[in-house]
Protein backbone atom coordinates (compact mmCIF):
# COMPACT_ATOMS: atom_id res chain seq x y z
CA UNK A 1 0.00 0.00 0.00
CA UNK A 2 1.31 3.43 -0.89
CA UNK A 3 0.11 6.55 0.91
CA UNK A 4 1.00 10.17 0.35
CA UNK A 5 -0.09 13.54 1.60
CA UNK A 6 0.61 15.16 -1.80
CA UNK A 7 -2.84 15.39 -3.36
CA UNK A 8 -3.44 17.27 -6.60
CA UNK A 9 -6.70 19.01 -5.72
CA UNK A 10 -6.98 20.64 -9.15
CA UNK A 11 -6.92 17.24 -10.81
CA UNK A 12 -9.52 15.92 -8.37
CA UNK A 13 -11.78 18.93 -9.09
CA UNK A 14 -11.44 18.30 -12.83
CA UNK A 15 -12.27 14.62 -12.56
CA UNK A 16 -14.91 14.54 -9.82
CA UNK A 17 -17.90 16.54 -8.59
CA UNK A 18 -16.74 17.51 -5.11
CA UNK A 19 -19.45 20.01 -4.13
CA UNK A 20 -21.16 17.46 -1.91
CA UNK A 21 -17.87 17.12 -0.01
CA UNK A 22 -17.37 20.90 0.34
CA UNK A 23 -14.75 20.68 -2.40
CA UNK A 24 -12.45 19.00 0.15
CA UNK A 25 -11.96 22.35 1.90
CA UNK A 26 -12.29 23.27 5.55
CA UNK A 27 -15.87 24.07 6.63
CA UNK A 28 -14.97 27.62 7.68
CA UNK A 29 -13.48 28.32 4.26
CA UNK A 30 -16.49 26.85 2.45
CA UNK A 31 -18.84 28.96 4.61
CA UNK A 32 -16.89 32.06 3.57
CA UNK A 33 -17.08 31.00 -0.08
CA UNK A 34 -20.83 30.39 0.11
CA UNK A 35 -21.33 33.73 1.82
CA UNK A 36 -19.31 35.51 -0.86
CA UNK A 37 -21.21 33.73 -3.63
CA UNK A 38 -24.57 34.76 -2.19
CA UNK A 39 -23.32 38.34 -1.79
CA UNK A 40 -22.18 38.42 -5.42
CA UNK A 41 -25.47 36.94 -6.60
CA UNK A 42 -27.44 39.57 -4.68
CA UNK A 43 -25.24 42.33 -6.09
CA UNK A 44 -25.69 40.98 -9.63
CA UNK A 45 -29.46 40.91 -9.11
CA UNK A 46 -29.43 44.53 -7.87
CA UNK A 47 -27.32 45.62 -10.84
CA UNK A 48 -29.71 43.93 -13.25
CA UNK A 49 -32.71 45.57 -11.56
CA UNK A 50 -30.99 48.97 -11.70
CA UNK A 51 -30.29 48.51 -15.41
CA UNK A 52 -33.94 47.63 -16.03
CA UNK A 53 -35.06 50.71 -14.07
CA UNK A 54 -32.69 52.92 -16.05
CA UNK A 55 -33.96 51.47 -19.35
CA UNK A 56 -37.58 52.07 -18.31
CA UNK A 57 -36.74 55.63 -17.23
CA UNK A 58 -35.06 56.33 -20.56
CA UNK A 59 -38.04 54.89 -22.46
CA UNK A 60 -40.40 57.08 -20.43
CA UNK A 61 -38.33 60.18 -21.17
CA UNK A 62 -38.29 59.40 -24.88
CA UNK A 63 -42.05 58.83 -24.82
CA UNK A 64 -42.55 62.18 -23.11
CA UNK A 65 -40.42 63.90 -25.77
CA UNK A 66 -42.49 62.28 -28.51
CA UNK A 67 -45.70 63.43 -26.81
CA UNK A 68 -44.41 66.99 -26.55
CA UNK A 69 -43.44 67.00 -30.22
CA UNK A 70 -46.85 65.56 -31.21
CA UNK A 71 -48.65 68.25 -29.17
CA UNK A 72 -46.62 71.02 -30.85
CA UNK A 73 -47.37 69.61 -34.30
CA UNK A 74 -51.09 69.35 -33.45
CA UNK A 75 -51.20 73.04 -32.52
Amino acid sequence: MGLTNDVDLKLLHKCFELDTFDNLLKPEFMDAIRSRRSLLAAQEKRDKENQEIAAKRKLKQETMKCNIIAQRIAL
